[in-house]
């Protein structure tokens, strides 16, 4: 697994920080449907 990586970037360190800006939007979208909800919850009231 690390040789792929290692293989597959050059620089570990960009990787990583693409990896982490992956899960920075994954848990900004999750939140945002999330406050969708929310909001759809309140308005329906």
């Amino acid at each position: 697994m690390n040789i792929l990586i290692v293989y597959a970037h050059p620089n570990p360190y960009s990787f990583s920080g693409a990896l982490l800006k992956q899960v920075k939007n994954y848990k900004q979208e999750k939140r945002e449907k999330w406050l969708q909800k929310e909001y759809e919850k309140v308005t329906r009231l």
